[in-house]
C-alpha cells in the first residue's frame, strides 16, 4: 500500500462520537455516550425503509448512522446473487437520501450489508432501477475507468486511522462489473493504488433490481486487523443517472461527496 489510510470523525458530533475511539474519557461523558447511541437507534426506527417506505426526517438532526459487519466463516462466492444465509443475517442499512439535501427517494432505497471474516470484509447493495446507464463497451478484466462515477455506480468510502479524517479508501462498482479503487488524502486523489478488490453483480431485468457483492482484503485498509468492537468509518453512495440522482447512506449536505466529517460508523461485531 501506498499510503497510511485513515478514518474519519463526524464534527457535529464529536463529542460523544470521541467516546467510541477514546474509551479513557470520563463518567459524564460515557453517560452522553450512551444517551446519544439510545437516541440513535430510536432516530435509526424513523429512518428504516419498511415496505418500501421512509419518513423525511431532517438529515442534519440526526447523529452519525451506524453499520454493524457481523462475522462468518461461511465461505461467500462473489456472484452477486446475495445467496449466502451470511447475508441473510446481516442487518441492512439504507442508501436512500440525496447526498446534497437529505431528501428520500423511496423507490431507489438501496439497502446495504456488510460481514467479515478472518481476511476480507463483504459488502451486499441491491440497487432497483428503471434504466441501466453503463460505459459501453465495458473495460478489460483488469483496466479501470476513471470516471467509473459519471454513469451508474455502487460507492464505499472507508477509513481507519481515527487521526487523520482526510485520508479514506474509495471503492467503486458498476452494473457492467467495472470497478474502481483509490486512496484519498485530500485533496489529493491516488488512482494507481490498488487494494486487489473484488466484485460481481447479478441484474435481475425482471424485478428491475441489481444486486452486487464486494471483497475487500482487510489487509488493504489497515494495517491493525479488527476485532469484534472494533470502529471504522464508513458512508455508502450510489449514483443512478435514469433518474439523476446522487443517494447516500448519510447524506454530505454538501454538492461534494467527499466530506468525511459526514461518514458514519462501521462496528466489527463477533459470531
Amino acid at each position: 500500500m501506498k499510503r497510511t489510510i485513515a478514518a474519519v470523525m463526524v464534527s457535529s458530533s464529536a463529542a460523544f462520537l470521541s467516546l467510541a475511539f477514546f474509551p479513557n474519557l470520563g463518567s459524564a461523558q460515557i453517560f452522553s455516550f450512551e444517551r446519544a447511541q439510545e437516541n440513535t437507534k430510536q432516530w435509526r426506527g424513523e429512518r428504516r425503509v419498511i415496505g418500501m417506505r421512509q419518513r423525511n426526517v431532517p438529515a442534519r438532526s440526526l447523529p452519525p448512522p451506524k453499520v454493524f459487519a457481523r462475522y462468518t466463516d461461511e465461505t461467500i462466492t462473489l456472484d452477486g446473487k446475495l445467496e449466502e444465509s451470511a447475508w441473510t443475517k446481516a442487518k441492512p442499512v439504507y442508501v436512500a437520501r440525496i447526498h446534497e439535501t437529505g431528501a428520500v427517494i423511496t423507490k431507489l432505497t438501496t439497502p446495504v450489508r456488510a460481514v467479515w471474516s478472518n481476511d476480507a470484509i463483504y459488502f451486499a447493495f441491491e440497487a432497483p432501477y428503471t434504466e441501466l446507464t453503463t460505459f459501453e463497451p465495458p473495460m478489460k478484466e483488469g483496466e479501470e475507468r476513471l470516471g467509473l462515477w459519471d454513469r451508474d455506480v455502487v460507492e464505499v468510502f472507508i477509513g481507519t486511522n481515527h487521526g487523520k479524517i482526510t485520508e479514506y479508501t474509495e471503492f467503486e462498482v458498476a452494473p457492467t462489473g467495472e470497478k474502481l479503487d483509490l486512496t484519498l488524502d485530500l485533496p489529493d486523489k491516488d488512482f494507481q493504488w490498488s487494494s486487489g478488490f473484488e466484485a460481481a453483480v447479478h441484474i435481475d431485468s425482471v424485478a428491475k433490481k441489481w444486486t452486487t457483492e464486494v471483497r475487500i482484503p482487510l489487509a488493504a485498509l489497515s494495517r491493525d486487523k479488527p476485532v469484534p468492537g472494533t470502529r471504522w468509518r464508513i458512508n455508502f453512495y450510489r449514483h443512478d443517472i435514469a433518474s439523476k440522482s446522487f443517494l447516500t447512506w448519510n447524506p454530505t449536505l454538501q454538492r461534494n461527496a467527499h466530506v468525511p466529517e459526514r461518514f458514519g460508523i462501521l462496528e466489527f461485531q463477533g459470531r
